[in-house]
């Protein structure tokens, strides 16, 4: 009885703090020939419909003398193909390969953000894009999905897999006197 109590007491300690672990939505890294850029929406990378959403891009080439002041970024929000809404990304603090803007989104759901980098002087130029979902203030969509997507679904799932299979792996031990022989 000891032994499952302290397997009891090892596994909560571990896997208890995974579910409090929150849901969210990875940076977008995409690329257009040697230029590279992801996406960052501060401060959690869930846009709210009719709030001002910032949008942060980091650039990255393989050419080293890359530069965002090289290049004029423009930034078009498109609602089911169509633009919404048209900015010019700025340099973030003298940054040579991070820029920003602002933007709204005026309804919740899907959008796609269009980027187009035009060389101010000579060079090859970029075109990228970005799907995005702006949720309402509650964090849904028009359609009641969530603006991370279904992320929810798939974490409690892997989070619900993992407890059962550390329960089984927890019974084999116990009922082979506390030593795993895997």
């Amino acid at each position: 009885m000891r032994r499952l109590t302290i397997i009891t007491l090892l596994l909560s300690s571990v896997l208890i703090p995974l579910t409090w672990i929150q849901n969210v939505q990875a940076h977008v890294l995409e690329r257009d020939g040697s230029v590279s850029a992801v996406l960052h929406m501060p401060p959690d990378d869930a846009p709210v419909a009719g709030e001002a959403t910032i949008i942060n891009l980091a650039f990255s080439s393989s050419d080293r003398s890359f530069t965002v002041v090289n290049y004029q970024i423009a930034l078009d929000v498109l609602r089911e193909g169509r633009t919404v809404q048209s900015v010019t990304m700025e340099r973030l603090d003298q940054s040579d390969t991070d820029t920003t803007a602002t933007v709204n989104l005026p309804q919740a759901g899907a959008y796609t953000l269009s980027v187009k980098g035009t060389p101010k002087t000579g060079g090859t130029g970029f075109r990228m894009s970005y799907d995005v979902r702006a949720g309402d203030r509650s964090g849904t969509d028009a359609a009641g999905q969530s603006a991370t997507g279904k992320a929810g679904f798939d974490f409690w799932a892997i989070s619900l897999g993992a407890w059962a299979i550390l329960l089984i792996i927890a019974t084999s031990i116990i009922r082979r006197g506390g030593r795993y022989q895997g």
